[in-house]
């Protein structure tokens, strides 16, 4: 009699032991058990495939926006500009000086948008900036634009997308971290599923909403 339960046991274990060996079919190994898009990007494995971001748009797209918003400041003192704005190359270390107004914002906007790109967990980036620095590109025109380029896992080619902005990097750093909602900098918020076509557009991948 007992012998008979022993067995009965250690058959059930075994079979028990192969069902969880079995690999789960359809499911991206860089997502998390539930799949689910507010979590963070695994990237234990590296970087993201297309075919991964792709389906963690697809997430965004169908989930269920957050019903409970910040509406943000209603005002805030904006502070005067520079008369001068000085730009250092993080390739060669010279420094440009800018003096004109039309350029401020954007040339302040380089700094701003290496420290987010270093915040963005499982994509491979990277920033080009090389217009700003007059010693990397003397013949630089006053039309700078930070260009970002992303390289997809498995594919050799990069993507770039000319003019990148540090709006548009904390959609990706909100999209890669899991955030259900995109933050301004008055602390507004609104869902980021608003903002599939957007991050989409960065990333130059066509998805589906």
């Amino acid at each position: 009699m007992w012998l008979y339960i022993i067995i009965f046991v250690i058959a059930a274990a075994l079979m028990l032991g192969i069902t969880a060996c079995i690999p789960q079919s359809g499911r991206i190994s860089n997502f998390r058990e539930n799949d689910s898009i507010f979590l963070p990007y695994d990237s234990a494995s590296g970087k993201a495939s297309r075919e991964e971001i792709i389906h963690r748009l697809e997430l965004l797209a169908k989930s269920e926006a957050p019903t409970q918003l910040n509406p943000g400041a209603m005002c805030y003192e904006m502070a005067m500009p520079p008369d001068r704005i000085e730009y250092q190359c993080p390739v060669c270390g010279s420094k440009t000086l800018y003096t004109q107004d039309a350029l401020f914002s954007l040339v302040e906007s380089a700094g701003q948008c290496r420290h987010i790109v270093s915040n963005i967990p499982g994509l491979d980036l990277r920033l080009e900036e090389r217009g700003f620095c007059r010693k990397c590109q003397p013949d630089t025109n006053q039309n700078l634009l930070l260009v970002l380029h992303i390289k997809y896992r498995g594919e050799q080619k990069e993507e770039a997308y000319e003019g990148i902005t540090p709006e548009g990097l904390q959609l990706l750093r909100e999209f890669m971290t899991g955030d259900k909602t995109h933050d301004f900098f008055n602390e507004r918020e609104e869902p980021l599923r608003d903002y599939v076509d957007e991050i989409s557009a960065i990333l130059k991948i066509k998805s589906k909403k």
